[in-house]
């Protein structure tokens, strides 16, 4: 472990981060992380490590729990900064995630040239959207223990100069039985335990997004299960010029007319409340 910024940080990592971060700020890109794992082993604590480290202004307003927010994070996001959106409250359901993937493809196409780093905290990599996982995820960090107290432990997965992709490698093979086995990781490491921002103010804020995918606020539940927050999320990206209906088609590969009628239906409800 090496100290960097008062915090212990494994030594391949903190050097896999500093050369991403010096990518990014002299090349016109963004890099993307994912960190997965079950429920308490410290994704978001290693989340909050990794933007302390790579963004110098980062604090608690850049972790968000909702997506409409997160997007809307990104529109105003400036070069360098790191956002992490962290989906712990909407693990457990199938349709609430396929809205999620439908967000973060959303965000890929807005983040091309920004310079960002965009780090999602989720529960599986084999949840995720199959063309993130295979195509525009740079670093897989997979935090794991054998219990509940056994935190502190990752394996780092991604494509390293003349090796394979051991991201798009792992998705391939392991998805059917949500197996990390194959191939081995890049190299395996340890994190510390500091949160970085309020712990309290966190779990706060944490709850309050969880209390408005619960009430329907950002995601409510209809007859047949699934979920229309995507008409509230259309609609806000369009009414504040973040991105066009026929972008947000592309980008979601929704026929036009579906987004159109999505947004419309979303304007009806605001005008009957």
């Amino acid at each position: 472990m090496v100290v960097y910024k008062d915090v212990y940080y494994d030594g391949y990592l903190l050097t896999l981060l500093e050369g991403f971060k010096k990518s990014v700020l002299t090349r016109n890109t963004s890099a993307v992380v994912i960190i997965d794992g079950r429920s308490g082993m410290g994704k978001t604590t290693l989340g909050n490590q990794l933007g302390y480290l790579l963004d110098d202004h980062y604090h608690i307003n850049k972790i968000y729990y909702e997506p409409k927010k997160f997007l809307e994070g990104l529109n105003h996001a400036k070069k360098g900064d790191f956002l992490m959106f962290d989906e712990a409250m909407i693990i457990s359901s199938r349709s609430a995630m396929s809205d999620v993937n439908k967000m973060i493809i959303m965000a890929m196409s807005m983040i091309r040239s920004k310079q960002l780093f965009i780090c999602f905290c989720v529960n599986s990599v084999f949840d995720l959207d199959r063309n993130l996982a295979l195509s525009r995820a740079d670093l897989l960090l997979h935090v794991y223990g054998d219990h509940l107290t056994d935190r502190g432990n990752f394996s780092a997965f991604f494509k390293a100069a003349g090796d394979m992709d051991r991201i798009k490698n792992l998705y391939l093979k392991g998805k059917k039985f949500y197996s990390y086995s194959s191939p081995s990781a890049n190299f395996y490491g340890r994190f510390g335990k500091k949160f970085i921002v309020d712990e309290k103010e966190y779990e706060k804020r944490k709850q309050v997004g969880i209390n408005t995918f619960l009430s329907g606020g950002e995601i409510k539940q209809t007859q047949n299960k699934n979920f229309i927050w995507l008409g509230a999320l259309i609609y806000h990206l369009v009414v504040n010029k973040i991105m066009s209906l026929a972008s947000i088609s592309r980008a979601i590969d929704m026929p036009p007319q579906t987004v159109a009628d999505k947004k419309e239906r979303h304007e009806r409800a605001i005008k009957d409340k």
